[in-house]
């Protein structure tokens, strides 16, 4: 069965370019069809606390991937983390501090997944604009396998316009630009 595989990403360290090697690597891995509008957001505060963890934190920019091949779900987290690894992440400012990239597996299809260290689809779809919006624009009609509405519906859930969230047209372009030159004709895939 042929399953879209959506990843959401994130970067609030040296973002544009952590982000360009680390969709270039995943691009080697999983063949990343297509990437949708990049947001600058705020960083989020830890639940329970009104201000970030560090309140001279950068933003972030985030979106999302459509990969063409997949992984098993345990080997495709494994190989995510790998490639966050490679490009400096460090897991020892909690959930909420600074990262050079966040890649999450946000939907494989209709695939539902509950294990200690992972749950697919990924919680955040429901509650963070700058999860779903980007999903959205990928996958439109894609139903959510647990409450079946659509990505589209979802998204839309947030309102026109996020409060913290706006469209970065620079980084748009830059990765976007990107992923055209993985399928250029002639080119060898990066």
């Amino acid at each position: 069965m042929n399953r879209p595989l959506l990843i959401a990403f994130g970067s609030n360290v040296a973002p544009l370019e952590s982000l360009v090697r680390g969709i270039t690597l995943l691009h080697r891995l999983l063949e990343v069809q297509a990437i949708s509008t990049v947001y600058r957001t705020r960083p989020l505060p830890p639940p329970g606390d009104a201000v970030p963890p560090d309140g001279d934190s950068p933003d972030f920019l985030n979106g999302a991937l459509l990969c063409r091949r997949h992984l098993p779900p345990r080997e495709l987290k494994e190989a995510l983390a790998g490639i966050e690894s490679a490009l400096g992440r460090r897991r020892d400012g909690g959930s909420y501090g600074p990262r050079t990239l966040d890649l999450d597996i946000a939907l494989i299809g209709d695939l539902v997944l509950q294990e200690r260290e992972m749950t697919i689809p990924h919680p955040d779809l429901l509650s963070r604009s700058f999860v779903a919006i980007p999903l959205a624009q990928l996958a439109p009609g894609l139903h959510h396998p647990e409450t079946n509405r659509t990505l589209a519906a979802i998204a839309a859930g947030f309102g026109p316009a996020p409060a913290g969230m706006v469209a970065d047209p620079e980084a748009t372009a830059l990765l976007q630009g990107l992923l055209a030159g993985f399928h250029l004709p002639g080119s060898k895939n990066l």
